[in-house]
């Protein structure tokens, strides 16, 4: 049984990871709370040390910090310091693979309006390790997902907007999008990231990869699939006088389909439909 060590166990993918996949691996958990085997703070800028050699080191863990200069040196210190600690344990300890959770928001494009601190320190994150990986013989992937969601509203912290319509959908009410513009957003469940990751585990893939849903959906389209799914009525409407919201840069994931024979089998309209049975189950989001 192959020993892994998830960095970031706390995270949405880290939980999930060990939730969908336990009595497979032997996990190893890291961060800087909960009930771990290791204590990690990426905050800070101390060397790390991994106590063993592990097969495979997965790292989840990030800081999603705004634009302030407070949080873009926060975002640096955390996401691309701290992916270079990292790689530099995982090196020394002499790990087989490292598996790097990225981001699309890295993807320098024009259409790309959330190239931020967050995306660019997680883009330094990804050449940390690469480069590390590369020079000391580690086996590299890095998977750079779209907007990663769940049927449990763990992931609203970070996709406001998306649990926001699902609210105001399973409530009856009109769902208002600002701005003339209508542009794409790409959400991925985050059980088929999990499939997608122990597939490179078992093949011991390598490279670099976007990892998004097969189809995309417009801003208003998110909002009737939740309307239509909850099936309490509400209207979709515009409010052009607001400023437009931004885009985001959606690539082609196919050759990471192609790479792990694998492609993401939880299209929207399902995904709503598993958030509304777990909220029928009585929980709340």
């Amino acid at each position: 049984m192959r020993d892994i060590l998830i960095v970031g166990a706390t995270s949405l993918v880290g939980s999930r990871i060990v939730r969908n996949l336990a009595g497979k691996y032997a996990f190893h958990l890291a961060s800087r709370r909960g009930h771990s085997n290791l204590t990690v703070d990426l905050a800070t800028i101390q060397p790390l040390v991994f106590p063993r050699a592990y097969s495979v080191v997965i790292h989840c863990a990030a800081a999603f910090g705004g634009d302030s200069p407070e949080d873009m040196i926060r975002n640096e210190v955390v996401n691309s310091v701290g992916a270079l600690r990292v790689a530099l344990a995982a090196k020394e300890a002499r790990c087989r693979h490292l598996i790097y959770i990225g981001s699309i928001f890295s993807c320098d494009s024009p259409s790309n309006s959330h190239f931020n601190s967050y995306g660019i320190s997680k883009l330094h994150g990804h050449e940390n390790q690469q480069a590390v990986c590369h020079k000391g013989g580690v086996k590299f992937c890095s998977l750079w997902p779209s907007q990663l969601y769940d049927n449990e509203c763990i992931g609203r912290k970070h996709q406001a907007a998306l649990y926001s319509m699902v609210d105001r959908a399973r409530e009856g009410k009109d769902i208002v999008i600002n701005g003339k513009t209508d542009p794409l957003r790409n959400y991925l469940h985050v059980d088929d990231l999990v499939r997608i990751i122990e597939r490179i585990i078992e093949l011991g893939a390598i490279g670099t990869y976007y990892c998004v849903a097969p189809k995309s959906h417009t801003i208003s389209e998110v909002a009737r699939i939740a309307q239509e799914t909850f099936g309490r009525g509400g209207s979709v409407l515009r409010n052009p006088s607001a400023p437009d919201i931004g885009t985001i840069f959606i690539p082609d994931g196919q050759p990471l389909y192609d790479a792990v024979n694998f492609t993401p089998e939880r299209d929207l309209a399902s995904g709503m439909r598993a958030i509304r049975a777990f909220l029928e189950g009585g929980a709340e989001c």
